[in-house]
């Protein structure tokens, strides 16, 4: 391929020509016959490159303009000044590119604009020398998602740009300019050219403007000082591998960092926007600027199927921690696009809950805290709350679980209780009542304070205690003199039983009992021909399972209920009763025992066998006719046989011989 440089002065008309695209350069031979023949045309077009053109509008920027604006010899206007001191300062950013055709394609986002009307414009130059190129104004609308923090969006195009025009947009000379009736510059970015990465392949920028409050909380702590009015833009994108890939830049004025006290760039996700809602905070990565720049850019971050899910639902916030314990700069991720392989995939029947990654390990290591999600908001673990819905039940927080109970009242010891008071749920003793109200001139009323929950004074309650609920067996009172409140547990009585043989009625039951003693029946004779008269617990209407069962009862699979106290051997399907294990059932818990042989039944037991079996002739061992209670012990005295009973001086690897007792016969 040849190439030819030219240079040849250009006239102001043929530049406008230029800039519309209708210069045409033609290239002839020299042959003086046939010129036209040989000739090749085209028209002059502007190069076409991968590039964006980028800037963050800031108030910094703003009041450096004012300033160079001033030291000019202009007018120094006071709105640049108030804002630096206001709650919510205004920010931005602008990115555009020069298409095909020559055309320049711009996009502005503004967040925290004032309320009065705001001025759009595309300028060169600084201070007294800036020169206003294009007016952006009719292309810029409020924001739909954000009409009352006064934000707004400019998209469109200008046509053609003057060749000094294109000469100072690729220079970096061009920039954004943002002003109001009475701020010739409210916030300014100047753009720079950027090759177009991974992460600038992304739809749009992420604004980071100044971070007021936690995440999810509604409440805005003010920025003061220098970071307030630091605006940043920042590009993330998923590569194929499923890493992310970030360019971060940052308004001018911004620290650089060093190595010391470096910059952070930090994830902060949720499982979906509610109150509350729990927050896992990663560090993604820790970088200083290179010299003065304000521009920084990596890749290949790692990140969890767990992030990369909520990545890819918009709940994600990334921060970007300024050295030496500053301020920090928030943007929401809502327009990150995961590729579809790098999710997570689950069937219809294996659809992970909200907490199912809570309490796992995050990207970071460390394990995400444990919530609960109730009634549209988040509860940390551990924690207790009125319902919202009913203000006489008491609700809980535990292991990611909610447990919700009704109010529990204790009965009243007066003659005279009176209806629950408007906000309690409970009755309480007029005269304990009457004796706590408060003067008249006092409108506050008067109760005692337990944890989270106020009495009033005078009432009685039972203490809820996660995750158990209500604990019946203990009482509180608000004690109408003293405002005290004092707890007492149930006493219970001394048992006429053995510990171990008492009982409990109820599960929830405070004391145990001891069981009814079983009494004897006795059946009159009956005549000759005559039936006995049925007996008295026969006439007796049996009792109900669910009866069984608040009597601390226990539940047979394969009939009715065992009443609380009930011994049993248990039923096999292909043996019949096993009578080796006994089951015993006490407050609603079933507990078997197998059979303990010690040694001395185990010795008797061998003495006995071998002289019934020789009396049968059957050899060693039980016989046919074995007693069934002895033949609960075999195995257990076998295995006792071999590891006690073996002689001291016998080799291991020899067969151990077996004694018998000796026989002798008897003459019939």
């Amino acid at each position: 391929m040849n190439e030819a440089t030219v240079t040849a002065a250009v006239s102001s008309a043929d530049l406008r020509l230029l800039t519309r695209g209708k210069l045409v350069l033609t290239v002839s031979s020299a042959a003086p016959r046939r010129p036209r023949d040989l000739a090749l045309a085209g028209a002059v077009q502007p190069r076409a490159v991968c590039e964006v053109f980028q800037a963050p509008l800031s108030v910094a920027e703003a009041a450096a303009e004012q300033q160079e604006d001033v030291a000019g010899g202009g007018q120094q206007t006071a709105s640049v000044g108030v804002l630096a001191e206001d709650k919510e300062r205004p920010a931005g950013q602008a990115w555009l590119y020069v298409d095909r055709h020559g055309a320049l394609v711009y996009s502005v986002q503004l967040s925290q604009l004032p309320a009065e009307t705001t001025l759009l414009a595309l300028v060169s130059g600084r201070g007294r020398r800036s020169v206003e190129l294009e007016d952006l104004t009719p292309s810029l609308h409020a924001s739909l998602h954000a009409v009352a923090s006064h934000a707004g969006w400019a998209n469109g195009s200008v046509s053609r740009l003057s060749p000094r025009e294109l000469e100072q947009l690729y220079a970096g000379e061009l920039a954004v300019n943002v002003a109001t009736g009475t701020a010739a510059s409210l916030v300014r970015g100047r753009l720079v050219a950027r090759p177009v990465a991974d992460a600038r392949d992304s739809p749009q920028p992420i604004l980071l403007t100044p971070k007021q409050g936690p995440t999810g909380s509604s409440v805005r702590i003010p920025v003061r000082g220098a970071a307030g009015n630091m605006t940043g833009m920042a590009w993330f994108a998923i590569d194929q591998d499923c890493n992310l890939n970030y360019d971060l830049t940052l308004s001018a004025g911004s620290p650089v960092g060093a190595p010391s006290s470096p910059l952070q760039l930090a994830l902060e996700q949720v499982p979906f926007l509610a109150p509350g809602a729990p927050v896992s905070r990663r560090v993604l990565d820790e970088f200083s600027f290179v010299s003065a720049a304000t521009q920084h850019e990596a890749g290949g971050i790692a990140l969890s199927h767990a992030e990369l899910s909520r990545l890819d639902a918009g709940v994600s916030y990334v921060d970007v921690v300024l050295p030496d314990g500053g301020a920090e700069l928030r943007g929401e991720l809502r327009q990150v696009r995961v590729p579809a392989f790098c999710l997570p995939h689950y069937s219809d029947n294996d659809v992970p809950s909200m907490s199912a990654s809570m309490g796992q390990p995050s990207g970071s290591g460390e394990p995400e805290p444990l919530h609960c999600f109730h009634e549209t908001r988040f509860f940390e673990d551990g924690a207790q709350w009125v319902s919202s819905q009913d203000a006489c039940t008491m609700c809980s927080c535990h292991r990611a679980r909610v447990q919700c109970d009704a109010v529990v009242c204790p009965p009243l010891r007066c003659d005279s209780p009176a209806a629950p008071a408007p906000g309690q749920c409970c009755g309480h003793c007029a005269a304990a009542a009457a004796a706590a109200a408060p003067p008249a001139e006092s409108a506050a009323p008067a109760g005692c304070k337990l944890g989270t929950q106020f009495h009033a004074a005078g009432t009685t309650w039972h203490p809820y205690v996660p995750p158990n609920g209500f604990d019946t067996c203990a009482v509180c009172t608000c004690n109408a003199s003293t405002l005290e409140t004092r707890c007492e547990r149930t006493q219970c009585p001394p048992l006429a039983c053995a510990e171990h043989e008492a009982v409990r009625a109820d599960p929830r039951a405070c004391c145990k009992k001891c069981p009814a003693p079983k009494t004897a029946v006795s059946v009159p004779p009956a005549a000759d021909g005559d039936t006995p008269p049925p007996l008295q617990a026969e006439q007796a209407a049996p009792k109900t399972m669910e009866e069984v069962l608040a009597e601390g009862g226990c539940k047979n699979p394969l009939g009715k209920p065992h009443l609380n106290g009930d011994e049993w051997h248990p039923r096999i399907s292909s043996h019949g009763e096993y009578k080796c294990v006994t089951c015993r059932c006490k407050d609603g818990k079933v507990k078997c025992d197998r059979k303990r042989c010690t040694r001395t039944v185990c010795e008797s037991q061998a003495q006995a066998s071998a002289l019934h079996a020789h009396a049968h002739g059957h050899g060693l061992g039980l016989g046919l006719g074995a007693p069934r209670e002895e033949a609960c012990c075999v195995q257990q005295c076998r295995r006792f046989r071999r590891h006690h009973n073996k002689p001291k001086n016998e080799p291991r690897n020899e067969p151990r011989r077996v004694r018998t007792l000796p026989f002798r016969k008897k003459n019939y």
